[in-house]
């Protein structure tokens, strides 16, 4: 089965959405627009593609660059 990881990532054509580099260029991760800490859930609907810089500098706030 196709996780909602890959299914996001290919949805954005593996493009981080903050800086816009791609992979293999930067390792993407799973970001969630409202964090779970904050409620959020971890659904498709919640999820978007962004680098490990980039979802490091999001922290834990609730942006959704979507």
């Amino acid at each position: 089965t196709i996780g909602p990881g890959l299914v996001c990532y290919s949805f954005y054509d593996f493009k981080c959405l903050k800086c816009g580099k791609q992979e293999p260029e930067v390792k993407l991760t799973r970001d969630h627009v409202i964090p779970l800490t904050q409620g959020g859930s971890d659904s498709i609907d919640n999820v978007q593609p962004l680098c490990a810089r980039c979802n490091s500098k999001k922290n834990n706030k609730h942006i959704d660059y979507r």
